[in-house]
């Protein structure tokens, strides 16, 4: 078996690596700190070299693939890696849109476009549309998503015109929503929950597993989720956005419907010749009867424990009569039986 390089040999194979400048290089000499590699080279070799220590065990990129490959061994996606092959457009890389990106990287993304900019301006707005008409992981195809995040309805509604449907609850003026010198988007918590639940639900439209949400919003305040379907207007003033809703729907209506097959379990032993059968000696009355007061829960949710009754219904007869033996003439007795 060939050892991994060692600290020598990394200084061996990448010739004059410079660590640190200065004072700190120094120091950081006496504190026996590692190089820091600055090249995809250098980091790899640098990776080979401190692998044995534990410091860096294989391939990053290959480790997070085999992470997300459970979503397939569960029997949750049927085929994981198509994620390669699709193209998402994500406009507004500030709060929500950077963590964004960075999920859908994570997540292992064929290719993503970031538009930071002023889209609202003709000249942006045209290269905006060339670039989500023929941006594609394939040349001359479109995007396969275009994630607004952005935080104005000027720039929301310019998404709306190039890649509808877009749903925006009323026209009101922004200004009533935002107040001064506050950005709610940037917040640290804000950022990685509502970046978590767009991302999520980008993995369930592409990869079609689950149930993609028209509207979920997010009460941080209450932890409440409310859910709603919001679809586009179909009297929306914008001629091409019920152009492209039309499209939409023929689209949708020409791909052939998938049917689910429920498979059922295959029985192990079929055969029973001496009739034995798995039957509770509780029965659920008595189960009932035992558990103490439920609490009052919706619909859909149970509980897995109960306390039971404080009040135990003691038989007359049934106990034991106190006796003035001792321990050892006890357990000699039982030895005797």
């Amino acid at each position: 078996m060939t050892p991994h390089p060692g600290r020598a040999d990394l200084e061996r194979v990448v010739p004059g690596e410079e660590r640190r400048g200065g004072g700190e290089a120094a120091a950081a000499q006496e504190r026996g700190d590692r190089p820091r590699p600055e090249t995809p080279l250098r980091g790899y070799l640098y990776c080979l070299a401190v692998s044995a220590s534990g410091g860096c065990t294989g391939n990053p990129a290959k480790r997070r693939e085999s992470r997300l490959m459970a979503l397939k061994r569960m029997g949750i996606v049927k085929d994981y890696e198509k994620i390669r092959t699709f193209t998402v457009a994500v406009v507004g890389v500030g709060g929500v849109g950077s963590v964004t990106a960075e999920m859908l990287t994570r997540c292992g993304i064929g290719k993503f476009e970031v538009h930071n900019y002023n889209i609202t301006t003709v000249d942006n707005f045209q290269h905006f549309m060339d670039r989500i008409s023929y941006g594609g992981l394939e040349e001359g195809k479109p995007v396969d998503l275009v994630l607004s995040c952005v935080d104005n309805f000027e720039a929301r509604m310019a998404i709306n015109t190039c890649a509808p449907p877009l749903v925006v609850a009323a026209n009101i003026d922004e200004k009533t929503l935002k107040r001064e010198g506050v950005c709610a988007a940037s917040l640290p918590t804000t950022m990685g929950v509502v970046a978590g639940i767009l991302v999520q639900n980008v993995l369930k439209f592409l990869l079609n597993f689950g149930t993609v949400s028209y509207y979920l919003g997010y009460n941080a305040m209450q932890d409440f989720f409310p859910t709603m379907a919001m679809k586009p207007n179909p009297h929306c003033d914008d001629k091409n956005c019920r152009k492209q809703q039309e499209e939409y729907k023929e689209k949708t209506a020409a791909q052939p419907k998938q049917v689910v097959v429920e498979q059922e379990e295959e029985i192990v032993h079929e055969d029973n010749d001496w009739g034995i059968e798995l039957v509770s000696e509780v029965s659920e009355e008595e189960l009932h009867a035992a558990s103490g007061p439920l609490p009052d829960l919706p619909k859909g949710i149970t509980v897995a424990y109960t306390i039971p009754n404080k009040e135990e219904n003691v038989v007359a007869g049934e106990t034991v009569a106190e006796s003035e033996e001792s321990l050892e003439e006890l357990m000699a007795k039982m030895k005797n039986m």
